[in-house]
């Protein structure tokens, strides 16, 4: 089965659910992801497209990894 990874067309586990029910924090500060129960191999975009689209501008920018101009 895993030797089929291979021929799709996707490149990284992703979680699949990631949103705000599923994460974790203490602090102002990340703890822990929880339910992966629909992780699976596919787009890495699709876990971000919450952190990216669905939060606040600040949050965003630090997923992105790079700063608005």
């Amino acid at each position: 089965m895993l030797k089929a990874v291979g021929t799709l067309p996707a490149e990284a586990l992703v979680h699949g659910d990631l949103g705000p029910g599923h994460l974790l924090a203490q602090d102002g500060a990340l703890t822990g992801v929880i339910d992966f129960g629909d992780a699976h191999i596919g787009d890495p975009a699709v876990d971000l497209a919450w952190a990216l689209n669905g939060t606040s501008p600040a949050f965003a920018e630090a997923c992105s990894g790079h700063r608005g101009t």
